[in-house]
């Protein structure tokens, strides 16, 4: 058997001497517990939480996806609207309840890690085309082209980058 203090134990093991130092008294109530239930239970508990510990702060680390998206109306011919959203079909329904005197339709979206990157890189991409805010009079085949050799490849490599450092722990399917 390893030592129970090995490297992926070690923050555990500080979280209980911190306890011990600050007068903890429910340690009391965890070393009957543990005098209990016995040796191989009472290390089994612990590696258990421990291993539980380091996989939920490994899961928090997953970043959230989110999307860059170009919307159209046929109330602002010839422009899009290229913005970011973690839920296009909100954002969809807001701007369609809120802006336009006809319907905004989805054109395209791309996922992305990091949606205020993205949208700024792709509003200087097509800043020649910017009329004003966050419309643009640039061709639908251009604005989709854009998401999808440079916006959609990063979230990609983005993706695999975090897979292969979270390797065993996430499964992409």
């Amino acid at each position: 058997m390893s030592s129970l203090f090995d490297g992926k134990n070690i923050r555990c093991g500080v979280n209980i001497l911190e306890r011990f130092l600050n007068g903890d008294m429910s340690l009391c109530k965890e070393i009957q517990e543990n005098k209990m239930v016995g040796k191989k239970r009472s290390y089994d508990k612990f590696m258990l939480e421990s291993a539980q510990e380091k996989m939920n702060e490994e899961l928090k680390e997953i970043p959230v996806t989110a999307y860059i998206y170009a919307f159209y109306s046929d109330a602002f011919p010839g422009l899009l609207k290229i913005g970011k959203s973690k839920n296009v079909n909100a954002r969809l329904s807001s701007a369609n309840t809120s802006a336009a005197p006809k319907p905004y339709r989805l054109l395209c979206m791309a996922p992305t890690f990091d949606a205020v990157r993205d949208e700024a890189t792709t509003h200087a991409h097509f800043a020649q085309f910017r009329r004003e805010g966050e419309f643009f009079e640039v061709s639908h085949a251009e604005v989709e082209a854009y998401f999808k050799t440079v916006i959609t490849p990063s979230y990609c490599h983005e993706l695999a980058t975090h897979m292969e450092h979270n390797k065993g722990l996430l499964t992409l399917v």
